[in-house]
């Protein structure tokens, strides 16, 4: 699985709150 799909897969299973915390570069 690549990263992107990682961290899609993790952004989907906690409601984007990975995405809201982690800085976008």
């Amino acid at each position: 699985m690549s990263l992107l799909a990682r961290l899609e897969q993790s952004v989907h299973e906690n409601g984007g709150l990975i995405v809201s915390c982690q800085p976008v570069p």
